[in-house]
């Protein structure tokens, strides 16, 4: 009967050291973004200026042609009095007079062009970090099964002392001599 009762005690100690562990983890994740922006502004300036040159010119020649004096005592008819324009007025013995009127147009086409270009550029660019930390604890958590451990407990000392009780009856016997037929038996 001892040997019995040691065996049961040994395996139920055996039994009850497992214990349950609670495990924690952490997982905090950070991620990395990028973003670029870029604006380009490209102006173009074209300046043209005119550089057209007109000259107009009006040029009057005018010849007179004068006959020698009559040393005779002139002719009052030969000498005459001319006016004319530009010069005023022309008194002798006038022969001919001849005016040649010229017109000149001097045209000088031209162009000066000027172009400018000017070429802006902005960029802007952000950056974000993703990092990810993992934080993992184990510690002994509550056995789930706990209370089913405290029962059993109890129910071994309880039968051990029904057991111990019943060994000084004689009902003991009767359920020995039962077991033993049974397993006469068997055999």
């Amino acid at each position: 009967m001892k040997k019995t009762l040691i065996a049961l005690l040994a395996a139920f100690l055996l039994i009850s050291c497992g214990t349950a562990r609670k495990v924690t983890k952490d997982v905090s994740e950070h991620a990395v973004d990028s973003t670029a922006t870029s604006v380009t502004k490209t102006e173009t300036t074209e300046t043209v200026v005119d550089t057209s040159r007109t000259q107009t010119g009006e040029i009057i020649i005018t010849e007179i042609v004068f006959d020698k004096p009559d040393s005779s005592g002139g002719n009052p008819d030969g000498n005459a009095e001319l006016d004319l324009p530009g010069i005023g007025k022309v008194k002798g013995n006038v022969k001919s007079v001849k005016q040649t009127q010229v017109k000149q147009t001097d045209e000088r086409k031209g162009e000066n062009k000027q172009t400018t270009v000017s070429h802006e550029e902005k960029s802007n660019a952000n950056v974000s970090r993703r990092d990810k930390v993992e934080h993992k604890d184990s510690t002994p958590g509550k056995d789930p099964y706990r209370w089913r451990y405290i029962a059993f407990i109890i129910a071994v000392i309880l039968a051990a002392a029904v057991l111990l009780y019943l060994k000084r009856q004689p009902i003991l016997q009767v359920i020995r001599n039962f077991i033993m037929q049974i397993r006469r038996f068997l055999k």
